[in-house]
């Protein structure tokens, strides 16, 4: 089902993404007092009085851009206009109208969507009279403060109407989709990537390292399913600004709310330390994962360097070997979509389910001939297990002495689970239980 898109506009640090949060319920959106902290779009489902609709924050829109990033940034929020099914102009009523405001209204006019203006940061001051100079930019005026929630219902309230009026609904079920966060280092590629296989320019891409702040939703529907891509911000050891430290907070975040973790890399410079930090952030959140080396378009693209590469990411990332490996140019769109498939079989495994009598029957068997641990008179004894979830799965082992468990043991057994029930890109889990007598 196709959502109502609502797109949230304006210049430059009028409070767009303050109100984005405050719809929502949440801070999703970067918020900080520096002009342009917002470059993508972002968007998440809102629901407002049992109707729910897409809201889209947006980068700050500059008329007369004088820089490359300023551009693309324009670029992609009237993008959010052009999609969008009804627009919320926001203004700030400290300020009052400025030039910029009303040439982004004639920008408006030209795309002929419904809009309403916002004027936020009115805090106490929501009269008619104080908000009589803004109508200017148009007939639709209401005045709010995102910060302290004031006057949103009516601003929401106002949205369902012009969204009833334009023939929408927005309350069907939506529909079941699988989120796949797109993690990695910065500048390998990550926004490339997400375009590419979008189709279209839906995250700013710049050769400017840490372009992406916030994380990039897009939901798109593929032949194996329906996709919600979230792109996040690289992640670097140590933030160059407190902007830099809240979108790799999000990106954290991001990790433990997909289903499925992409693990990108780049293929012209191998794994780097930087890479270990985010492939233990994988493994520490327990999401099934696919890795990608991105930039193939830049290497040799034989076969000695994807054994290179592959022997170097199952040495460097040996606690995440089991993780498919696929090679792409997001530049060139090469096996973009290759990935994407993938990440939808690793999520089916992740939710498959060992029988208990199978999983006592091929305990019995692999122990079998295995050097058991033991201190003293006392001999380590696997007695019996089971699975007790999955996403991802965790089996449960109990044993007659804890303390003689070794770490080679629980290596063992995650091996040959792995060699009878195919758990490629999933993590599995083994906890030891010492039986009650």
């Amino acid at each position: 089902m196709k959502l109502p898109r609502v797109a949230i506009v304006g210049r430059p640090n009028v409070g767009k993404s303050t109100l984005f949060n405050r719809i929502l319920g949440w801070r999703k959106s970067i918020v900080t007092d520096i002009a342009g902290t917002t470059r993508d779009r972002t968007q998440d489902v809102a629901e407002w009085d049992g109707e729910n609709f897409l809201l889209i924050d947006t980068g700050g829109i500059v008329p007369d851009a004088d820089s490359e990033l300023e551009e693309l940034i324009t670029h992609q929020a009237l993008i959010g206009v052009e999609n969008a099914d009804l627009v919320l102009f926001v203004v700030d009523g400290r300020e009052g109208v400025l030039p910029t405001d009303e040439d982004i209204r004639d920008i408006l006019l030209r795309y002929s969507k419904p809009y309403v203006v916002v004027v936020n940061k009115m805090e106490d001051k929501i009269k008619d009279e104080n908000l009589a100079e803004f109508y200017i930019l148009g007939e639709d005026v209401i005045g709010v403060s995102a910060e302290h929630g004031q006057n949103i219902g009516t601003l929401l309230d106002r949205v369902l109407e012009l969204i009833k009026k334009c023939g929408l609904k927005g309350k069907e079920e939506l529909e079941e989709e699988l989120k796949i966060a797109i993690v990695g280092r910065v500048n390998v590629g990550k926004s490339t990537y997400l375009n590419a296989v979008v189709g279209y320019s839906r995250s700013v891409v710049s050769e400017v390292a840490g372009t992406t702040r916030d994380v990039v939703d897009e939901i798109i529907k593929t032949p194996y399913g329906i996709v919600r891509l979230l792109d996040t911000a690289g992640i670097r050891k140590k933030p160059k600004s407190s902007i830099e430290f809240y979108g790799i907070r999000r990106a954290q975040k991001a990790i433990y709310r997909a289903d499925v973790v992409l693990f990108m890399l780049d293929a012209t410079e191998g794994v780097v330390s930087q890479d270990l930090r985010i492939a233990g952030l994988i493994q520490e959140a327990a999401k099934p994962a696919v890795a990608v080396f991105n930039k193939w378009d830049l290497t040799d693209r034989d076969d000695a360097t994807v054994n290179k590469l592959r022997d170097e990411f199952r040495s460097r990332c040996y606690f995440l070997s089991y993780l498919p490996l696929f090679f792409v140019s997001a530049k060139d769109r090469v096996r973009v979509f290759k990935p994407i498939a993938k990440a939808f079989e690793v999520y089916e495994k992740a939710k498959q389910r060992v029988r208990t009598a199978d999983f006592n029957t091929f305990l019995q068997d692999i122990m079998f001939g295995f050097p058991m641990p033991s201190k003293g008179k006392r001999r380590l004894k696997v007695l019996y297990g089971t699975q007790v979830a999955t996403l991802p799965p965790r089996f449960v082992i109990f044993v007659n002495h804890l303390d003689l468990v070794q770490q080679n043991l629980i290596n063992y057994i995650e091996q040959r689970i792995r060699e009878v029930w195919d758990f490629e890109g999933v993590p599995v889990l083994l906890s030891f239980r010492q039986r009650k007598r």
